[in-house]
């Protein structure tokens, strides 16, 4: 049962972690061609203040428009220039 358990959360932590750089990835990509000062920190603020489920929500979308407001409200937070 321990085992499996330990399975499962070695499952859930590198499914975080593929997220979490995924989305990582996409904002500084993305924050970048729109003239972030400083994109790995501020998407670092970004990625951190969304939840996994966010995250992972935030690395599939094609556009801004398409973002919730959890993904709204940490934008505005962390890269308060591009608003």
């Amino acid at each position: 049962m321990r085992k499996e358990l330990s399975i499962a959360a070695v499952l859930v932590l590198a499914a975080t972690a593929a997220h979490a750089s995924a989305a990582m990835d996409k904002c500084v990509e993305d924050t970048t061609a729109l003239g972030a000062r400083d994109p790995k920190t501020q998407c670092k603020c970004f990625v951190e203040a969304l939840s996994d489920e966010d995250a992972a929500a935030y690395a599939e979308i094609d556009g801004w428009d398409e973002a919730n407001e959890a993904m709204k409200e940490a934008g505005a937070e962390c890269f308060p220039e591009l608003n």
